[in-house]
């Protein structure tokens, strides 16, 4: 079964819960998500703002050769 489809059995299945503690602890899971999604972007930029304060930068030509032949 590939993604797709279970994401829409879930969906399915969830469409029939009723218990509130149940959806409540999905509301958390998702927002927890979120919030470590957020904060590991806020980590990636801050290292590479440190990245440009050192200098540790490559030009912009140098990346598009390196990786020209997947763009």
């Amino acid at each position: 079964m590939d993604i797709q489809a279970k994401k829409l059995e879930l969906i399915q299945w969830l469409a029939g819960v009723n218990d509130p503690l149940l959806i409540s602890r999905f509301v958390q899971l998702k927002d927890s998500t979120a919030e470590e999604e957020e904060v590991q972007i806020l980590a990636s930029i801050e290292r590479g703002l440190k990245d440009i304060g050192i200098g540790r930068t490559k030009e912009h030509s140098e990346i598009k050769k390196k990786y020209d032949k997947w763009l």
